[in-house]
């Protein structure tokens, strides 16, 4: 019953942040969008709005893309296309998505497979693992406000199995070791104590898990508050 009831609870506390979740980038389109159509600007000043634009209209598609997959998954129905490609695709993928990033670190150094064989070949999915490094990433950055967030990876031998070890690493705020047990579970959105909004839906870290599960690995964390995060997740070699 406690159960039922703390599931309710959470479901609706979800539905709430939702609601503000997919009003908070739909408002930034259509103000930037209003703007552009009432003046004309020059040309920095366009591309700025444009890029504002862009930005909210990714947010969005991510959000909507996470209620799908969270559907799929309570429906059984989320599929998993495996082929064999090498590491190098990955990171070609993520340099694109987080160029800005990696040219204007800020603050914040994102390190992307550094010191790594990216001719490796792996046979796994794709888009999946793409799916929950983007997210790891996010996360880590989302929480990280100096210091570096670091993407890697590397082949863990041994005499019963072989596994290559993906992992996510940052400096940021870290997770209370009480939270640790429940950061997979869905719903949850632990926000940090010093009272500062951190945006999100609590679906990411659910979605991954069953993500790296369906793909025959595994997702831990360790952290240490005001240290710092590492999420790793294994797949069969």
């Amino acid at each position: 019953k406690r159960k039922a009831e703390e599931s309710d609870r959470l479901k609706s506390a979800f539905l709430a942040n939702m609601s503000h979740e997919i009003r908070t980038p739909m408002n930034a389109i259509l103000g930037f969008s209003e703007l552009l159509s009432k003046k004309d600007y020059d040309k920095e000043k366009r591309n700025k709005i444009i890029s504002h634009i862009m930005q909210s209209s990714s947010a969005l598609l991510r959000l909507i893309d996470d209620i799908i997959d969270i559907s799929k998954i309570e429906a059984g129905q989320l599929n998993i296309n495996k082929s064999k490609f090498p590491v190098k695709e990955i990171v070609k993928e993520l340099e694109f998505i987080y160029h800005e990033k990696i040219t204007n670190p800020g603050n914040v150094k994102l390190k992307l497979f550094t010191n790594s064989d990216l001719s490796v070949i792996i046979n796994t999915d794709k888009h999946r693992i793409l799916q929950v490094l983007i997210n790891l990433i996010d996360n880590a950055l989302k929480f990280t406000e100096k210091g570096y967030v670091e993407a890697n990876y590397y082949i863990n031998e041994e005499q019963t199995k072989k596994e290559i070890i993906f992992y996510v690493k940052d400096t940021g705020i870290g997770i209370n070791k009480n939270d640790i047990n429940k950061i997979f579970d869905r719903f949850i959105k632990l926000e940090d104590t010093s009272g500062k909004l951190y945006r999100g839906t609590g679906l990411g870290l659910s979605i991954s898990k069953h993500i790296i599960e369906l793909l025959g690995g595994k997702i831990k964390v360790t952290s240490e508050q005001g240290k710092g995060s590492v999420f790793k997740f294994s797949i069969p070699a």
